[in-house]
């Protein structure tokens, strides 16, 4: 059992991004959305039906300093969809920026934090996200650069990408990039090996501690680093919040997020369609949750 912790600590911040950004707008879809140094990111797009333009908008969610910036566009005449650099470097918080950039926003750092360079593109930005695409190109599977969720992108190297698009028979470009998306998720969707992270017990246990303000390092394995418990206070950000939900899911098959709120996280949800038995409550969890929170703090 891995990773279901962050998956649903992930499902709880997209429920109070809906609640927040999303009810009652349904032609307000995301584009993609990760975690960066203790921030949560979503990309959002909004159509414009009475003048045929798409808006986009970065959330960026702390429970200090949550705030979301326009995406204002630049050479709307533009093949790609062309972010103005400039504005996004004056708003968007420098540690932030500056993972991006070493990320892939640009093809170097130096081109991401100078204004004077060529503007970012916003297909990067997704993929950011994502994936470390410093020295690859984003690829979108429909041929369609308009179309810019983490559903119809792909990493690739240059001279692969180049390949993929000179195919003209249409089936098989379809099959060859069905088959480099696959493997792009695949990588993307398995789990690191022998990290604290990795491991939901040993998270609950330090969760429970930080819920209940008593000392955490007595707890932590040797060979993990004290650091560690810095890193998982920052991450889980909405603590008790997050304890609160995750007790309402005791008796639930199910996080809520499947239940609304789906028609906004489309693309996100079938990126992920391969991974979402992983977001169920099933009963080793359950059984595991309530033998750390409910169990212990009854004896307390």
């Amino acid at each position: 059992m891995k990773n279901r912790l962050t998956l649903l600590y992930k499902n709880f911040i997209r429920e109070k991004i809906s609640n927040k950004y999303l009810i009652h707008k349904k032609h307000y879809l995301v584009l993609g959305d990760g975690f960066i140094n203790g921030y949560y990111l979503a990309i959002i797009s909004s159509n414009n039906e009475y003048i045929n333009l798409q808006n986009y908008y970065l959330i960026i969610e702390n429970c200090k300093t949550p705030k979301i910036i326009e995406l204002k566009q630049t050479e709307l005449a533009s093949q790609y969809v062309k972010l103005d650099k400039p504005y996004l470097l004056k708003n968007m918080p420098a540690n932030i920026l500056y993972y991006l950039a070493k990320q892939g926003l640009c093809t170097t750092i130096n081109n991401a934090i100078k204004k004077e360079s060529n503007p970012y593109l916003l297909h990067r930005l997704v993929m950011c996200l994502y994936h470390n695409i410093i020295s690859l190109t984003v690829h979108h599977n429909n041929k369609n650069p308009q179309v810019n969720h983490i559903n119809n992108l792909t990493p690739l190297e240059d001279t692969l990408h180049k390949r993929l698009d000179r195919i003209e028979n249409s089936e098989k470009y379809t099959d060859k990039t069905n088959f480099y998306n696959q493997k792009f998720k695949t990588k993307y969707f398995k789990p690191s090996k022998n990290t604290l992270a990795n491991r939901d017990k040993n998270i609950l246990t330090i969760l429970h501690k930080l819920y209940l303000k008593l000392p955490v390092k007595n707890i932590i394995c040797s060979k993990y680093k004290q650091t560690k418990v810095y890193e998982i206070k920052r991450h889980y950000f909405y603590l008790v919040e997050f304890i609160n939900y995750m007790k309402s899911l005791i008796d639930k098959e199910s996080a809520p997020l499947y239940e609304k709120h789906h028609k906004n996280w489309k693309h996100i949800l079938d990126f992920e369609m391969c991974n979402t038995e992983k977001l169920l409550i099933n009963k080793e969890f359950k059984q595991l949750f309530k033998d750390i929170f409910i169990y212990k703090e009854k004896m307390t």
